[in-house]
């Protein structure tokens, strides 16, 4: 008997090691959702965002849409769009984005600047004001859009502590690095919800906190933005509408 007691325990350790030492599991792909966001700027809402993934079997069309509200509009009445085109990679599910647009103050003054995944070349194409650049395209570089998607995976997938990221913006590629801590209560589109907060610390000390809800599908509920001598800056999500709700 006392062989056979040890013998159990031995095989609950494997077991247990083995859940640790296993992989994370990530989706393939993110289903279809649109969401709208507010944008508070100190105790201002200045804006909402509106973001819609458009998701299928292979590839992805993410965008985002800014309509400026109050005081804000009568100022500046800007709008930014961005959008990504990509593709879901087959063995993970990560989001490889083929072409990333920004769009500042859509009409007749427009700036737009775009970013060009060649793949095959490991090359980054970068259009900025009617200027092209180019820099070198390492593995797995997300654009300021498909990383949003990435992060979701991977607080869906269990992810803990630290994750890092490369994304490419209009000046090239930068490093990032995230940390996954503990679950909280956060204001959401239907009350308080439990989110998993993570958080990035920039060099310029800026720091940025997330909130991904799992009760949500892993959404972004809340978004802060922290600065020394700087208003903070809070997203919230205000409504959601998933492609699986609308199918159930």
């Amino acid at each position: 008997m006392p062989r056979a007691r040890h013998l159990v325990g031995l095989v609950f350790l494997v077991g247990s090691m083995l859940a640790v030492l296993a992989p994370p599991v990530y989706a393939r792909g993110l289903d279809s959702f649109t969401a709208k966001y507010s944008l508070q700027v100190g105790p201002l809402h200045v804006a909402q965002l509106e973001y819609a993934l458009e998701s299928r079997d292979t590839g992805y069309h993410y965008r985002l849409v800014s309509h400026p509200m109050g005081l804000a509009a009568l100022v500046s009445g800007k709008v930014r769009n961005e959008e990504v085109w990509g593709q879901w990679l087959e063995e993970d599910g990560f989001p490889q984005p083929q072409r990333y647009q920004r769009i500042d103050d859509p009409g007749a003054r427009a700036v737009v600047q775009t970013l060009y995944f060649d793949w095959p070349n490991k090359k980054l194409r970068i259009v900025s004001k009617d200027e092209t650049t180019t820099a070198s395209l390492p593995a797995h570089v997300l654009d300021p859009m498909s990383e949003q998607l990435r992060l979701m995976q991977q607080v869906a997938a269990g992810e803990k502590g630290a994750i890092k990221h490369a994304v490419a913006n209009f000046k090239g590629i930068k490093r990032r690095r995230y940390q996954v801590q503990q679950q909280e209560e956060v204001p959401g589109p239907q009350g308080m919800v439990q989110a998993i907060r993570v958080v990035r610390t920039d060099q310029d000390n800026k720091q940025l906190t997330l909130w991904f809800a799992p009760k949500l599908d892993h959404m972004l509920v809340r978004l802060q933005q922290k600065k020394k001598g700087k208003p903070t800056v809070t997203i919230t999500l205000q409504q959601l509408n998933k492609a699986s709700q609308e199918g159930g």
